[in-house]
């Protein structure tokens, strides 16, 4: 691959996201290989002076398998409609052609792509099918992937599960016992994969675990699962957020999905305060865009509303969708900032756009104002793959 060089009027830099004026990247194979900044006048072969250039988001919790059936069960509970196996969603999974899944994955990728999304970690649904059939379609469309595969249709099937997928996305800790959760562990260990799991999205879930285990789904999920990643914790209480702070455990919200399901909102306020690693999700396609822009904004509000006009900064949020997620998924020396020896995945956004010009600050252009009609190229591994 030649070497490209882009310039623009700004971009968000490093691992501190620094905004800086004119800057200059030089990518080669897919890497960038140079970053120079304050540069006067300086062109690329690419020469955009208005524009941004921001660091691809990662999209950390979806489900893209259900995109084929979009708004279905609009008015069912969170029971009726995924709790596996007769929550509705499975009931039309185990029904749907390959030839319309695949559809949906191929939609559900390309709406990632057009809103900025470079990678995206998703829970895939049907075992070692299930896996195959989502590495089909990302083998077609570029775009970064991390497949978390789920024993299906028992546990005895996690050998061969472990052997496809990237990591193990659980749907709950309360299906399993001590010793299955104990067995998941070490497999996962030894196959050096990180296990992520869904934990206290509802109150019942937090219930049934204490009157059945004696302990939170989460103490579960942490002191037997061991598992890095936790997934939603709408119901999680200051002891829990401290063993998770204690554990130095990562965790994803999916406050939009949350509010839908009238499942609760996620304590934000709490994980900032302990200062655990928090990234962002969308969550099921079937009830939710892909749009982080979206997420983000909704974030923002929300946590003033609940916690006040200083919870949360647009920067603080801007890190979930891209610092944050690289660290907790352990691949930051890959991904998630505009850095010397990082792949380049990040996209351009007009800066004169109606809805973004005379915004005092890029991160609060970004969370608040921006929308996907901004976004002018996606690059993912240094290659253009959406815009003009």
């Amino acid at each position: 691959m030649p070497e490209l060089t882009i310039s623009c009027g700004l971009g968000i830099i490093g691992e501190s996201l620094t905004i800086e004026k004119n800057v200059l990247l030089t990518i080669k194979d897919g890497i960038i290989r140079d970053i120079q900044v304050k540069l006067p006048k300086e062109k690329g072969q690419l020469h955009y002076p208005h524009y941004a250039l921001v660091p691809g988001f990662i999209n950390t919790h979806t489900h893209i398998g259900d995109s084929f059936a979009k708004d279905q069960g609009l008015n069912c509970s969170i029971r009726e409609l995924v709790e596996p196996p007769n929550g509705l969603k499975h009931q039309l999974l185990n029904k749907v052609s390959d030839e319309v899944l695949f559809t949906g994955f191929r939609s559900a990728i390309i709406e990632m792509i057009s809103t900025g999304t470079t990678t995206f970690v998703d829970f895939r649904e049907s075992g070692v099918k299930g896996i195959q059939n989502l590495r089909k379609i990302v083998n077609e469309i570029p775009i970064n992937a991390i497949i978390c595969g789920r024993p299906f249709p028992d546990l005895q099937t996690l050998p061969n599960v472990i052997e496809l997928c990237d990591a193990i996305g659980l749907s709950s800790t309360n299906i399993y016992s001590k010793d299955e959760l104990n067995y998941i562990n070490q497999i996962c260990k030894n196959k050096n994969k990180l296990i992520l799991t869904h934990v206290a999205e509802t109150l019942e879930e937090r219930t049934f675990a204490i009157d059945t285990f004696k302990r939170s789904d989460i103490e579960r999920a942490i002191e037997i699962l061991d598992a890095d990643i936790l997934v939603h914790i709408t119901h999680a209480n200051e002891e829990d957020i401290q063993l998770i702070a204690t554990k130095q455990k990562s965790v994803v919200i999916c406050p939009r999905s949350n509010a839908h399901l009238g499942v609760g909102f996620p304590p934000l306020a709490l994980l900032l305060k302990h200062n655990i690693l928090t990234c962002l999700g969308t969550d099921n396609v079937m009830i939710n865009n892909l749009n982080l822009f979206r997420e983000m904004e909704f974030l923002f509000k929300s946590m003033r509303e609940k916690w006040g006009v200083h919870s949360i900064s647009p920067y603080e949020i801007l890190r979930m969708v891209t610092i944050n997620p690289a660290k907790a998924l352990k691949v930051d020396k890959k991904i998630g900032s505009i850095e010397k020896g990082k792949r380049a995945d990040f996209f351009l956004i007009d800066l004169d756009a109606p809805n973004i010009q005379h915004s005092i600050s890029l991160y609060n252009a970004l969370v608040l104002r921006a929308n996907p009609s901004n976004i002018r190229a996606v690059f993912i591994g240094g290659k253009q793959i959406y815009g003009t």
